[in-house]
């Protein structure tokens, strides 16, 4: 953990501005409202930071810009941006006034008294020095300190109406005067009295750059703003009187001197703008402007560069969930231990504990509230190491947070550190608490037997959500494995973890109580704490505080107790009531105190909305956040001026809150940003009394948040500046950044909006806004995808599991099911998830009608993102959830009990519960056991089966009178019944047995239907689903259950149950429940099972598909007798075409209109339209059809007879063509039949059927393959055997172009295929290698894709390879999307991937059309449509499939058409020269 302790998170850009406010207000304020938004926006984009500046005289009361006392504050606000800065830390502006001299708060008493001495000697009135400087001996040493402005009273019972601003020159004119006297005699040395000449601009500057490291200059930015005036001619330097403690001349040496020494010695960026004025004294205002735009356009761009150059972002190397729950593990370790201070005893029992060799059981802590357990665990985490000294020890620290912990996110962010240090697999897969506890077991078990010892560190058990009750402890282990140590703190009475402990461990004598602190130890950290701030008490006082301290020894209440006498002075009379007793008494003065400081509007609000942040509000956010709250925006507004249109609350005044709030308020990392936070528990606590005890206010407070983070403020807002008119609202631009949930970068990284995902949610759930959460957040793509980027996909899946609980249960449900069953894929391609979503999720919309917006995002984004996307995605499998009941692991389950009425005599009684006696008895003829009676409402009917499964319905209108109605005998009486079921409304009675289903029409107690079970398989039990209209079985042996269609009795779905048995299928509402022999329950939802089933597919391998030139259908075939007729777009088949025999071959005409078939020795002519069979020709053992170019002739081609050319309309062969041809095909202008006899290449011509033309290689070479070259009809392109390649003119019979192939043996030509332009060709293809011959330059490309390569096509247009091959599977995951192929698209010219698309389930074909849509048939009958986005011919395609989404809704009853064929053949083909009617 070492890595992580030592990464300091830097996630902000903070930037102090240095000035002369009197001289840069208008520079200032285009800065602020022009440049420093820009800047902030860039950062945010570029390198995922903040960006805030600090101004410190933004927004001060011309009086506060004088005080002596807030040149401290600014020195420690400078030193923080120094320290806390990403970036540039320091822009200066210097111009032509030098400010006036900073007022010394203390000086120590020598000085002070030389100094009043020496100005009794020159004469001079020292009393003001005196009345404003009082003695305090509290400080170290001993000073006379300055008086501030809300002290004053003390001074002078009339001080409200003394000008502190006249006050203060005074005492600089005295000081002035008597300082350099003294500098004259020699008393002070110059070095000394310059704090007495200083300006702030100066003493900042001086401070900032200093004796700095180069390192820290290089951050700092300076303007001079020089003014050259050509009034008249300066007096001869001796004519002058010469101050060398001047104003001018300070800032002569700053400008001229200081400054360029760091230019010259460190690189410090000064920029010099001299402007040289001829008139009137002044600075007019035409040259300030041209100034100031100057100034903001070069100091934007000075700023980016610098940024670009400075910036480094320390989280880069810690991207992944495990590493950023690291490192904010180890940041808030040093947090909680920078706060001890006080001695613990405990310490050294820890310290042995851990130096023992073997320890069964855990160290448990425990103690009060406020007792120090978290400060005690995380010194002692820091202490580790040395104590363990070459051991080496592996430490696992955990500071648990009530809000964000739960059993199952602490079990998987320990298992996986531990996973990582001991070189094991992480848990990707969310799994549940049995299997991490488990897993938990292991690694401490591994843990034990390695070299180094663990140290495992668990603070605030108790922490853990009430919702887990006592399960918070049931997952620890019983005993520790030899080297592995356990400490754990917790509360002794909250939700009794302790004593769940000590029933777990009920041996162990590890308890150890902290106590509250010894007295002397809390005295000396009071005085630890106040020297850090050079201050004591006196003795007097020391006695109220020993008292206090006597009451109370926590260490918080003695943090408290600083903040109150650190202001004391030795002549402050201190009583036992000046003391404020307690905790929380002390921190609601505190807060009080801090309202009194800084407004109580701007202190109520912040503390609100530090307390009720999910993980903390960074700097920045606060700022933001408190600039939308017009209370406190109100208190900024310019008095008696018209508002400006961009204001916001100064940066300084908040940073001003932030600095008194230091120690208490800390900073912490999350996910790789700095955010604000309470270490501890009570101040929230006291807030929530003050300030959020109303549920309406916290839920606005909530709300406030919720539109922050949702980016609702980035607009002008409505403000009033008269309380007396609040109907005038005036609308200010706040400055407010948009928060979109991935930031649009330049560069290739993700750079996700991580604030946004963690708050957003959490806000809205908390202000009540649970349909703009589920709508906006839970079904935003941005959320989905910023969460996965973030490596939050735990967490992703918990927050849609958890939102489900209370809306859109099943959309929400099904999208975490997606998610966890891709968790293996997007855990490492995040941005997989569009395609993932159009592969699982757009089957599925039909019955998730909520989830169609959610979609249409989907696809927006993978048409811009994606290469690949979906027209038409057949449903790979149904999304199942498992889980496993506590301890089911102990031994296998052998039987799921149900209730169900066993009668040995057949008998029936039927009894009134009223008056508890029995009304009738029916008994059977069989006498056997009745398993089942059900009661028909409605019908007076009453239904008993027995064991074998016989039938006896019984009319119970007369309730005292049974009548048997109707008695029904089973076939086979050997065979007992398994279950029955009665589906009232559809009037469906279910009897399932060993062999087979049977179904009763209770309506008139018929038999409807029977279902024999596969070969060789028997069934367990039978459901009926879907009002009757699926039947779902589980068989003996089976690893999945059978789905049945009982309209067509066609087995259309299996639902797999994890390589198990089944034993028992249970139907609760819209869920089917699975439960097996290992104890795993599977749960189903029976509309998406719905769903699945209905999505077209034939049930039979597809073997040959063609695409409409249109592309609105396509055909395929399967080997049936069927030839199927598909829509694009709308993903289910228009009918199919039935033949009397299996078909061969079928082709398209080229305007679509003419479908040819060939089936049994028939050749079938079909219109597309009507589905009409126009003719059917009988004598034709065609292998396959060709029809012409212009669709006025067709061929069927036998491998063994003749081969024939034909009239497509009256069917009358034109010729016969005697040889064989294979591979044929027609010529582009409708001339030839091409061919390969013999391994050469024939023209055979359509009207003769003579060979008219012939290619012929010489020597030992042979042709293989041809392709006609479309762009030029009258060229073919073939090669051969010895690898030439050759492009042949037909017409002329002459060769064009001669390339040789190099690596001949590789061309296999089945795979041959060519661009229209012959500029492209793939020859073959060879694992995940893919071999294209690039024609123009003759060279030879090799494409690679993900794995071996199945199938290929090439885009006619020769830009695009679309393949399928077997996905990238280096874990060897058995999901679909790794364990089946994947469609990819390649742009030839650069061999780069435009996109991909997961297919899911095994393809059997594919086929490429014009427009570039993919068209994959596969091995289960369905068929899935592709489209490469990428290119602009499937633009259309895309726009009209976007256009569908939600659109179609499936018909339950609605079948394709089944388009019949002739009865007999219309024509047949006796021989050669004579058709026949």
């Amino acid at each position: 953990m070492e890595d992580f302790q030592r990464t300091v998170v830097k996630s902000c850009v903070k930037v102090y501005l240095c000035s002369n406010p009197e001289d840069s207000v208008e520079e200032r304020r285009a800065l602020r409202e022009d440049v420093f938004p820009k800047v902030r926006d860039y950062c945010r984009r570029a390198h995922g930071l903040e960006f805030k500046v600090i101004d410190p005289y933004e927004g001060l009361d011309p009086q506060d810009v004088s005080d002596p006392g807030g040149q401290k504050v600014r020195l420690q606000l400078l030193e923080e941006c120094r320290k806390d800065s990403a970036g540039p830390f320091l822009v200066a502006l210097v111009g032509r006034q030098y400010g006036s001299a900073v007022l010394p708060l203390q000086v120590e008493v020598s000085e002070f008294q030389n100094v009043l001495q020496t100005g009794q000697q020159m004469d001079l009135d020292t009393q003001v020095l005196q009345q404003w400087y009082q003695r305090d001996e509290n400080t170290i040493p001993p000073s006379f300190c300055l008086l501030d402005h809300h002290r004053c009273d003390q001074v002078d019972g009339k001080a409200s109406a003394i000008n502190l601003q006249d006050v203060h020159q005074e005492l600089r004119t005295v000081f002035h005067t008597i300082v350099t006297r003294c500098i004259q005699e020699g008393s002070m040395t110059s070095e000394k009295a310059q704090k007495y000449f200083r300006s702030a601009l100066d003493e900042e500057l001086h401070f900032a750059l200093e004796n700095r490291s180069k390192e820290d200059i290089a951050r700092c930015l300076c303007y001079v703003y020089k003014i050259i005036r050509k009034q008249r001619q300066r007096k001869p330097l001796k004519d002058r009187n010469i101050n060398p403690n001047s104003s001018d001349d300070h800032l002569s040496n700053l400008c001229d001197h200081f400054l360029p020494g760091l230019v010259t010695s460190c690189q410090l960026q000064v920029y010099t703008t001299t402007s040289v004025f001829e008139l009137r004294p002044g600075d007019p205002t035409g040259m300030r402007r041209w100034y100031t735009d100057g100034l903001c356009q070069q100091l934007y761009t000075d700023l980016l560069n610098l940024i670009n150059c400075t910036v480094a972002r320390e989280m880069d190397g810690f991207d992944d969930t495990l590493s950023q729950e690291l490192v904010q593990q180890a940041n808030l370790c040093h947090v909680y231990s920078s706060l001890y201070r006080v001695r613990c005893e405990e310490v050294q029992h820890v310290k042995a504990y851990l130096q023992q060799k073997e320890t069964e059981y855990p160290l448990i802590l425990y103690g009060g509230p406020c007792t120090g357990k978290t400060v005690l665990l995380a010194h002692c985490a820091s202490q580790v190491s040395s104590w363990l000294d070459g051991r080496d020890p592996e430490m696992v620290v955990r500071f648990i947070n009530g809000g964000n912990s739960t059993v199952e996110q602490l079990l998987t962010s320990i298992c996986n550190q531990l996973a990582m240090s001991y070189d094991q697999p992480q848990l990707h897969i969310p799994w549940d608490v049995n299997q991490l506890r488990k897993a938990f077991k292991n690694l401490l078990i591994m843990a034990s037997s390695s070299l180094r010892s663990l140290v495992l560190i668990l603070d605030g058990l108790d922490q853990l959500p009430v919702a887990d009750g006592l399960q918070s402890t049931w997952w620890l282990p019983v005993s520790l494995p030899v080297n592995v140590k356990l400490l754990i703190s917790t509360a002794p009475k909250k939700s009794g973890t302790l004593q769940a402990l000590k029933a777990l461990y009920p041996e162990s004598t590890l308890f150890l109580e902290v106590k509250s602190k010894d007295k002397r130890d809390c005295s000396k950290m009071l005085k630890d704490l106040l020297f850090s701030c050079s201050r004591r008490i006196t003795s007097g006082q020391q006695m109220h505080v020993n008292q206090a301290l006597k009451e109370c020894s926590l260490p918080l209440y003695i943090e408290l107790l600083h903040r109150q006498v650190c202001n004391w002075n030795s002549s402050l009379d201190i009583s036992e009531e000046s003391i404020t007793k307690g905790v929380h008494e002390n921190i609601r003065m505190f807060l009080v105190r801090l309202e009194l400081d800084h407004g109580k509007e701007l202190v109520s609000k912040a503390m609100c909305y530090l307390t009720i942040a999910r993980s903390g509000i960074t700097e920045a956010e606060l700022t933001d956040i408190l600039s939308c709250e017009n209370d406190v925006l109100s208190q900024y507004l310019p008095a008696g001026e018209a508002l400006p249109y961009k204001l916001r609350v100064p940066e300084a005044k908040v940073e001003n809150m932030l600095h008194d709030l230091r120690g208490f308020l800390m900073k912490r990392n999350i996910a790789g940003f700095q955010v604000l936070f309470w270490p501890s528990r009570h101040f929230p606590l006291v807030i929530h009394k003050l300030y959020l005890c109303c549920a309406e206010t916290v839920r606005k407070a909530h709300g406030m948040l919720a539109n922050y983070f949702s980016g609702q403020w980035t607009k002008p807002m409505p403000i009033s500046q008269h309380l007396s008119t609040p109907q005038v609202k005036t609308y200010i631009d706040r400055q407010i950044p948009g928060q979109p949930w991935v930031f649009d970068s330049s560069s290739k990284r993700m750079d996700i909006n991580v604030r946004k995902i963690l708050e957003l949610p959490f806000h809205l759930k908390k202000s009540g806004r649970l349909e703009e959460l589920v709508r906006e957040v839970m079904m935003s793509p941005g959320f989905h995808q910023g969460m996965l980027g973030a490596g939050h996909l735990e967490g992703l899946v918990s927050d849609l599991k958890d939102t489900s609980k209370f809306m859109s249960s099943r959309e929400l449900g099904f999208l975490a099911r997606i998610v966890m069953d891709a968790a293996c894929l997007l855990h490492g391609s995040p941005g997989g998830l569009t395609a993932v979503m159009q592969a699982k999720l757009f089957p599925f919309l039909n019955v998730l009608p909520e989830l169609e917006s959610y979609a249409k995002q989907i696809y927006l984004e993978g048409v811009q993102t994606q290469g690949v996307n979906v027209l038409c995605s057949p449903a790979s499998a149904v999304p199942s959830t498992c889980w496993t009941p506590p301890d089911v692991d102990a031994s296998p389950i052998m039987e799921v009990l149900d209730t169900q009425c066993d009668m040995d005599n057949g008998s029936v009684s039927i009894f009134d519960l009223e008056d508890n006696c029995q009304l009738a008895t029916c008994t059977t003829s069989m006498e056997t056991s009745i398993m089942n009676v059900l009661c028909c409402e409605g019908k007076h009917s009453m239904v008993c089966v027995d064991r074998s499964g016989n039938v006896f319905v019984w009319n119970i209108t007369s309730i005292t009178n049974p009548k048997l109605r109707k008695e029904f005998f089973s076939t086979d009486d050997q065979e007992e019944i398994l279950n029955a079921e009665y589906l009232v409304e559809n009037s469906t009675f279910l009897v399932c047995k060993r062999h087979e289903i049977v179904l009763w029409d209770t309506c008139e107690w018929t038999l409807d239907d029977q279902f024999k079970a596969p070969q060789g398989k028997t069934f367990i039990q039978a459901v009926l689903a879907k009002e009757g209209l699926l039947i779902i079985a589980c068989l003996e042996d089976c690893p999945f259950l059978l789905v049945w269609k009982r309209s067509t009795g066609q087995c259309v779905l299996s639902l797999d149950i994890g390589h198990s048995k089944a034993l028992k299928l249970l139907k609760m509402g819209s869920v089917l429940l699975a439960v097996t022999v290992n104890g795993i329950i599977t749960t189903w939802d029976l509309d998406l099972i719905w769903a699945t089933s209905v999505i077209p597919k034939t049930g039979v391998k597809v073997e040959r598909l063609a695409v409409e030139s249109t592309g609105e259908h396509f055909y395929t075939s399967d080997g049936t007798q069927l030839v199927w007729k598909w829509g694009t777009l709308c993903s289910k088949p228009e009918g199919h075409f039935f033949h009397d025999g299996p078909v061969d071959t079928f082709t398209l005409s080229v305007d679509s209109e003419y479908l040819i078939t060939a089936s049994s020795g028939d050749i079938y002519i079909w219109q597309t339209t009507t589905g009409e069979n126009l003719q059917r020709i009988h004598g034709s053992h065609a292998s396959s059809l060709l029809i012409t170019p212009k669709g006025n002739l067709a061929v069927s081609l036998c491998e063994h007879g003749l081969s024939s050319v034909w009239n497509l309309k009256s069917g009358h062969v034109v010729c016969n063509v005697n040889l064989h041809l294979k591979n044929a095909v027609i010529s582009p202008e409708s001339t030839f039949i091409l061919g390969l006899h013999k391994f050469d290449l024939l023209a055979v011509s359509l009207w003769s059927g003579y060979v008219s033309k012939r290619f012929s290689c010489s020597g030992q070479s042979k042709v293989i393959a041809f392709q006609p070259l479309l762009d030029y009809p009258d060229y073919v392109a073939l090669i051969t055997m010895s690898g030439n390649l050759y492009t042949w003119k037909v017409t002329e019979e002459t060769v064009c172009k001669h390339i040789h192939v190099p690596g001949a043996p590789l061309i296999k030509p089945e795979l041959f295929q060519l661009s229209s332009d012959g500029n492209y060709a793939v020859l073959s293809t060879a694992g995940a290698t893919i071999n294209i011959l690039d024609t123009v330059n003759g060279k030879l490309c090799s494409l690679q894709a993900e794995g071996d390569i199945l199938m290929g096509c090439l885009d006619t247009t020769g830009r695009y390879a679309v393949l399928i091959s077997n996905a990238e599977n280096p874990d060897d995951c058995n999901c679909d999307l790794h364990s089946q192929p994947v469609l990819s698209a390649v742009r030839i010219s650069n061999g780069k991937t435009v996109g991909r698309f997961y297919l899911c389930k095994v393809p059997s074909t594919l086929s490429l059309s014009k427009d570039l849509c993919a068209y994959v048939g596969f091995v289960d009958g369905s068929v899935g449509v592709y489209a490469i986005s990428d290119a602009v011919e499937s633009s259309m395609m895309v726009e009209r499939r976007l256009s569908l989404i939600g659109q179609q809704k499936p018909c339950l009853c609605e079948e394709p058409h089944c388009w019949l064929p002739m009865e007999k053949p219309s024509i047949t083909w006796i021989d050669p020269y004579v058709c026949t009617l």
